[in-house]
């Protein structure tokens, strides 16, 4: 048995054992770990979106995984849709041209990439630390917080009327689509984070309703600085079957159908209703009848 031909071997066998443990990797895996201290003394900085341990629990704790898995489903569909920019629904929420659709796309790819871990920190948390949940008449959904500079991670607050709102349906099965839900809230919170709309300054320009959206885009506006542009054309292409994965057009024919007009607050109690058979349609959580994001 010759040297060289025992090494050809060796070579061999350690090349199929490299391949095995690249297949065998997980393709999105999720931190997992927990801080010490919350957010002050990490055993290692984690990246992307991370729910702060402890700060949301039981079907918060639920509600707020959905929200964000829900969201990088959304901004998937949001890019797909963004392939055919000069088409519905894109340009029902953006200018319908190249520059505009790149700049859509890595907005929302950002969020993708944030979820699966890649980016800079983004902190999730339940516990309400500004107090800005509630003020006055005013619900708010959910809030986004960040210091200049970025000296802290931000923080994202989900608000306990946000905690209601229901997921999307599945891809391409609704008549009505639009839905405002779980993820577009997400998707909506994570576009005013500076790590993932880049140069931009994604504020909230517009009413809160997908009309609202679509006018002020017909009134000249730049809705590439709308955080509800974003969370509408995640939810609209998605409901639309525009998923990576799935890629249904056929539903596309249900847009003018869609839910142009609903609220926030009409979003909630649809929500109630569908999960607490005999609740009445009209009553809403206590807190106030405005709403915002």
């Amino acid at each position: 048995m010759s040297t060289s031909w025992l090494c050809r071997q060796l070579s061999q066998y350690a090349l199929k054992l490299l391949i095995l443990g690249a297949v065998l990797q997980p393709a999105y895996a999720l931190p997992t770990t927990a801080f010490d201290s919350a957010l002050l003394k990490p055993r290692y900085t984690p990246q992307g979106t991370f729910i702060i341990p402890g700060k949301c629990t039981g079907n918060n704790l639920d509600a707020v995984q959905n929200a964000l898995l829900d969201a990088s489903y959304l901004a998937g569909a949001g890019i797909v849709a963004a392939q055919t920019f000069t088409e519905l629904p894109f340009r029902y929420f953006f200018k319908g041209d190249l520059p505009t659709a790149n700049t859509v796309a890595g907005v929302l790819d950002r969020v993708q990439q944030h979820f699966l871990g890649n980016g800079p920190l983004i902190g999730i948390t339940c516990e309400d630390v500004y107090n800005n949940c509630v003020t006055g008449a005013t619900n708010t959904f959910a809030y986004a917080a960040q210091t200049p500079g970025g000296t802290n991670p931000p923080l994202i607050v989900m608000c306990p009327i946000g905690l209601q709102l229901a997921r999307n349906p599945p891809a391409c099965s609704t008549t009505k689509p639009g839905s405002l839900s779980l993820g577009w809230l997400m998707l909506h919170e994570l576009t005013h984070i500076h790590s993932i709309s880049g140069t931009l300054n994604i504020g909230d320009t517009t009413g809160e309703s997908a009309r609202d959206v679509q006018d002020h885009l017909d009134d000249g506006g730049d809705t590439t600085l709308d955080a509800n542009a974003y969370a509408y054309l995640g939810s609209w292409s998605w409901d639309e079957g525009l998923s990576p994965a799935i890629k249904v057009t056929s539903c596309l024919v249900n847009f003018k159908t869609g839910n142009f007009d609903l609220t926030g607050l009409q979003a909630v109690d649809l929500a109630v209703v569908a999960s607490n058979p005999g609740w009445p349609a009209g009553i809403l959580p206590p807190g106030g009848s405005q709403v915002r994001y």
